[in-house]
């Protein structure tokens, strides 16, 4: 399948299974209407994974209007490259809704999005980026 048939399923239920646990911690480091996590098993700080996640609350707007809610997610996975530089992998997600909408919108987003990252349709977009 491709990205210009792809299927999504909205109202499933999505789950992990398997795996070996990934455990994050938060490490200090302030982040502005947010907290960032390191893994403390990664003892190389050049190579330290982390996530960070922020939010942004609505506010009232000039005419009367909100903004929109805003919340961030972002997961670093640095590694030292053949040449002796670091380079740093990056994944963000960013969830941006009206307060007045609805929060079933904003759960069926949130589905929405973790089938992005794993469904076969989009296997081409994220491994060699094709869009058709």
């Amino acid at each position: 399948m491709s990205l210009t048939n792809m299927t999504l399923k909205t109202g499933g239920t999505l789950a992990v299974s398997g795996g070996t646990n990934l455990v994050f911690a938060a490490d200090g480091t302030t982040i502005q209407n947010g907290v960032r996590l390191i893994v403390p098993a990664d003892t190389a700080y050049a190579t330290r994974r982390s996530a960070t996640f922020s939010t942004k609350a609505a506010t009232i707007q000039p005419d009367g209007d909100y903004s929109k809610i805003m919340r961030r997610a972002q997961v670093v996975w640095p590694m030292v490259l053949a040449s002796g530089k670091t380079s740093f992998s990056t994944l963000r997600l960013e969830l941006s809704i009206h307060p007045e909408a609805e929060s079933s919108q904003r759960e069926i987003l949130r589905s929405l999005a973790a089938q992005i990252l794993f469904a076969t349709d989009a296997d081409g977009f994220w491994t060699n980026g094709s869009t058709i």
